[in-house]
């Protein structure tokens, strides 16, 4: 019976080894909740744009926009800590061209988002930011426009849906 019991003990002495932890690293999770962000103008947050009707003719080379419809996202009454904020949209992507949105029936075609300026704004990316400390306030102005993915446009409907989030910072 003793002999039992030592092989017992031995067998749980080989089987609880301890096994030695090393820290290699840290990581650090930092965050804030803030009272308030800021209030979207009233009917900026939901917006229907009207991009025009145009002939499939009128497409005769990859990369042609047309209709230029401009847009804004007002932010006003911003938590007075907030430094700046950006605008990232979110939709079903153009298939030849990701950085577009899919229509829905007409092919060869996507709707891009573009800066005031004219600089593309991409799908799933942040665009430029707006100040927000001078007035606790800002407006972001955008463009959308319909931008071919090739020189044959099939004819059909061509509505998207973006949806977007604000960014703080």
């Amino acid at each position: 019976m003793f002999k039992k019991a030592l092989l017992v003990a031995a067998v749980m002495s080989a089987v609880s080894i301890n096994v030695a932890h090393a820290a290699d690293g840290q990581i650090d999770f930092t965050g804030k909740f803030l009272a308030t962000t800021c209030t979207i103008d009233n009917g900026d947050d939901n917006q229907k744009i009207a991009m025009g009707i145009f002939g499939a003719d009128q497409v005769t080379a990859a990369n042609q926009r047309l209709g230029h419809q401009p847009f804004k996202i007002g932010l006003t009454a911003c938590e007075t800590s907030l430094q700046n904020a950006t605008v990232t949209f979110i939709g079903t992507a153009d298939t030849t061209n990701k950085d577009l949105l899919k229509v829905d029936a007409a092919t060869g075609v996507g709707i891009g988002l573009f800066e005031n300026d004219g600089t593309p704004v991409k799908l799933g990316q942040p665009s430029k930011a707006v100040d927000l400390a001078t007035n606790n306030a800002g407006v972001f102005n955008f463009n959308a426009q319909y931008v071919s993915t090739q020189a044959l446009v099939t004819p059909g409907d061509a509505n998207a849906t973006a949806d977007f989030v604000i960014n703080y910072q």
